[in-house]
């Protein structure tokens, strides 16, 4: 599955922000690198911004700031 579907497929879920947190950890854990994330990351809060879903964007960005280290450090 590509990792836009995956991420999308994540923001349906019951806890949302849980869902991407752990589909980012499996794709690290299979390879993929911080900047590939990232960048796909943006590019699905770009589509989610055009689509007016602000919630999502929002769980996006939350999603982004665990990957680059700007929250607590338990949850990075």
């Amino acid at each position: 599955m590509q990792k836009l579907q995956q991420f999308a497929q994540a923001l349906r879920q019951p806890q949302p922000i849980n869902a991407m947190r752990q589909t980012i950890i499996e794709l690290l854990s299979h390879g993929y690198s911080q900047e590939r994330l990232l960048e796909d990351l943006e590019a699905l809060r770009l589509n989610l911004r055009e689509a007016s879903r602000e919630a999502d964007e929002d769980r996006v960005l939350e999603v982004m700031d665990f990957l680059t280290g700007f929250c607590s450090p338990h949850m990075r």
